[in-house]
C-alpha cells in the first residue's frame, strides 16, 4: 500500500465518495416514496438535497482532479479499483441472495433491513481501503438502524422506514465528507 495520499487525492476521493453516497441516498429515499405511493410534491426535498450535495461534490472534484491524477500512482489506483470492485460484487451478490431467499421463508418484511445490514457491512472494507474512518461510523450506524427497525416493528412499514433512514444516513455521510473538505 502506498503512503497516505496528499490533500488533493483525499479531497478528490471524498468528492467521488460523496457523489456515490448522494445518489444512493436519493435512491433509497425516492424508492421508498414510490413504494409508499406518496404525493409527487414529497419528491422535491430529496431531489433538492441530492442536487445540493452533488453540486458541492462537483466543486471539490473539479478543484482537485488534475492534481489528484498526477499524484496518485497508477498501480495504486488499479489496486483500489480492483478491491472496490470485489467488495461491491460481494455486496450485490449477497443482496441478490437475501432478496431471493427471504421470501421463500415468509420473511419478505426483512428484505430491506437485511440489505441495509449488507450495505452497512460493506462500509468496513471500504473504510480501510480508502482510509476513511468515517465509513466505520456509517457502517455501524446502518447496522444499528437496520437491526433496531427489524426488532422493533414487524409491519408493512418496515421497508419504507428502513429505506428512508438509510438514505438519510448516506446523505449525512456525504455531507460530512464535504464538510471535511471545507466545502459544505
Amino acid at each position: 500500500m502506498q503512503p497516505p495520499p496528499s490533500d488533493p487525492v483525499r479531497a478528490f476521493g471524498a468528492a467521488v465518495g460523496a457523489i456515490f453516497l448522494s445518489l444512493f441516498g436519493a435512491a433509497w429515499i425516492i424508492l421508498s416514496l414510490i413504494n409508499g405511493n406518496f404525493a409527487p410534491a414529497l419528491y422535491v426535498p430529496p431531489v433538492l438535497i441530492t442536487l445540493l450535495l452533488l453540486w458541492r461534490a462537483s466543486i471539490v472534484l473539479r478543484r482537485n482532479a488534475a492534481a489528484a491524477r498526477s499524484q496518485m500512482d497508477p498501480g495504486y489506483r488499479r489496486k483500489i479499483g480492483r478491491v472496490f470492485g470485489i467488495v461491491n460484487a460481494v455486496q450485490w451478490t449477497l443482496v441478490f441472495v437475501a432478496a431471493t431467499l427471504l421470501p421463500r421463508f415468509g420473511l419478505d418484511w426483512l428484505i430491506v433491513p437485511v440489505i441495509v445490514i449488507i450495505v452497512g457491512l460493506h462500509f468496513f472494507p471500504l473504510a480501510r481501503l480508502f482510509d476513511r474512518h468515517l465509513y466505520y461510523g456509517t457502517g455501524i450506524a446502518l447496522l444499528g438502524w437496520a437491526v433496531v427497525i427489524a426488532l422493533v416493528s414487524r409491519t408493512t412499514l418496515v421497508p419504507m422506514i428502513t429505506a428512508v433512514g438509510t438514505g438519510t444516513l448516506l446523505w449525512v455521510t456525504a455531507a460530512i465528507l464535504m464538510f471535511q473538505c471545507g466545502i459544505l
